[in-house]
């Protein structure tokens, strides 16, 4: 499963940018004010001059096109699920920009995704357990779904509240997953391993176990 981070933060960025295992970056231009960016090119060059991670970014205007279509970098365009986005979708696919078609809820919207092109889909977990249906339950229809046809359009899980959203993803086998910096250190967490450790130190174990 792939690990991205779900941030517009450019200290969250710079931590986790040797990190092996996170392979890039979702963001969402609504949020940059908050980091003092004014468009989406300063974005992009500051996020490159720190990593070549992959990076899931929704396009503005036509100058954003071009500027992903001449990238040497991997950035793939976020487009929002709809009938419009799904003709969209394919309008990219044929300038060669990749897709992460997100806002996606239901079999039929992944299955038409998946057929206009994407390679990601993105289901929104938080947001649709906040409506009081189960994230689980519909992501594990879509995953069924798309290993009946063999279908190589990605799901990535996003909207991830807490560390019970990434283990559901992951019984599940999605393919991707994007991660506020918050929840990735709570991962990190379990009493019963912080009560070892206490108990190690205690013992004067701590330092043997590195001799």
């Amino acid at each position: 499963m792939e690990i991205l981070l779900d941030t517009v933060n450019f200290e969250e960025i710079e931590e986790m940018a040797d990190v092996k295992w996170v392979k890039g970056v979702t963001t969402n231009p609504t949020f940059f004010k908050r980091q003092g960016i004014n468009n989406i090119h300063e974005f992009v060059d500051k996020y490159f001059a720190i990593t070549q991670q992959d990076l899931h970014l929704e396009l503005m205007n036509e100058e954003d096109e071009k500027y992903f279509e001449k990238s040497s970098y991997t950035i793939i365009a976020k487009v929002p699920f709809s009938k419009q986005g799904v003709a969209l979708l394919s309008y990219y696919k044929s300038k060669g920009i990749e897709v992460n078609m997100h806002l996606v809820y239901s079999v039929n919207q992944a299955l038409l995704a998946a057929k206009a092109g994407a390679k990601y889909i993105c289901v929104l977990m938080g947001r649709f357990d906040d409506t009081g249906q189960d994230a689980f339950t519909v992501l594990t229809k879509m995953k069924q779904a798309y290993n009946n046809f063999d279908i190589e359009t990605k799901i990535m899980a996003a909207s991830v509240r807490h560390p019970l959203h990434v283990e559901q993803a992951a019984l599940i086998g999605l393919d991707a997953i994007t991660i506020p910096y918050s929840v990735i250190n709570k991962m990190y967490d379990h009493p019963l391993t912080e009560r070892g450790i206490t108990d190690f130190e205690a013992d004067n174990c701590s330092t043997k176990l590195y001799e």
